[in-house]
This record gives structure tokens, sequence and C-alpha cells, in this order.
């Protein structure tokens, strides 16, 4: 199991795989991106499907202790123009799009040490609620499962959302 290496006193790089899913908003497109880089800049490759590598930084993701709900966000660095050429097909507004988020050891990667793709850590999904933009870092806060209770997304039906991603 992925979460029991993290005991051991090395472990090889954990980064973090993303997957925006665009098909809630109507294209069935998915964009895979991740936090790390191979040697070279080359994109890396998981479970046969290859991820751009591009700046990304995850914030508040995982469990709190305190009541406060879970306020996840990625702040971007769209160096490649790969998310301001998404926002621009959607007239700037990716809310009801689903965030998928799977870390892994390097180790586990199609050209790790040790390639399998059942090595992940669980995948955690997340709806895009909004977006803010600075020069080129884009911002998206993302809701959690529990949080889409309040949930208000213009013009997008979230009642698909939820049945097709949340079932």
């Amino acid at each position: 199991m992925a979460d029991s290496r993290l005991l051991q006193l090395t472990t090889p790089g954990l980064i973090d795989l993303y997957v925006l899913d665009l098909s809630p908003l109507g294209l069935n497109e998915q964009v895979r991106f991740c936090n790390f880089a191979a040697a070279g800049g080359v994109p890396l490759s998981f479970d046969g499907q290859e991820y751009t590598p591009i700046p990304i930084l995850g914030a508040e993701f995982g469990l709190n202790i305190s009541n406060a709900d879970e306020q996840p966000r990625l702040e971007i660095a769209d160096v490649a123009k790969v998310v301001s050429a998404i926002l621009a097909d959607f007239d700037d507004e990716l809310g009801g799009a689903v965030i998928y988020r799977t870390r892994v050891f390097t180790d586990n990667l199609d050209t790790g040490f040790d390639p399998d793709p059942s090595a992940a850590f669980p995948t955690q999904r997340y709806i895009v609620e909004n977006h803010s933009t600075n020069s080129i870092q884009y911002t998206f806060y993302l809701g959690t499962v529990f949080d889409v209770a309040r949930l208000q997304v213009p013009r997008r039906r979230l009642r698909s959302v939820l049945d097709d991603n949340f079932a």
C-alpha cells in the first residue's frame, strides 16, 4: 500500500497528478497535468496516461481538525498557456468542471523503478467553484464533496455534475 511507505526512513518523491475533467461542461475532454517534471521537462506517464508538467501548487488539501470546511485551491503558473486556452474556450467560466487529484511515488510511475498503477493513493474529487488570475498565475478554488450543498454555478446544471461524478 502506498501510505505504508510514508513510514520508512527514506521514501521516493511523492507527486500530485491532476486531471481536469471538462465533460460536465459539455466537452468530452480531460486535461492531465502534474507538479513534477522528468529530466528534460518531458511529460510523466502513469498507468499509460501522460501528464504535462506545469508549475502548480496545491494548498489546503487534506483533513483539518477544526470545524471549518476544507477550502482546497490550485495555484497554477500558466507558462505553457494551457489554462488560459481552456478558459478562453469556456468564456472564462470553469464552474462545475471536476478536478481529480492522485498522489503517487515517483518509483511507481511508468518509467520508475517499480511501475505499479495500483500503488497510488486514493483519488480525490473536487468541483471547480471559482478562479482568479494575476498576470500568468491562476488560482482555482475547489469545493469538496461535502461542500457542494452551498455551491452555486452559473449557467451549469449542477445536478447532472453531482449525479455523474459523485455517485
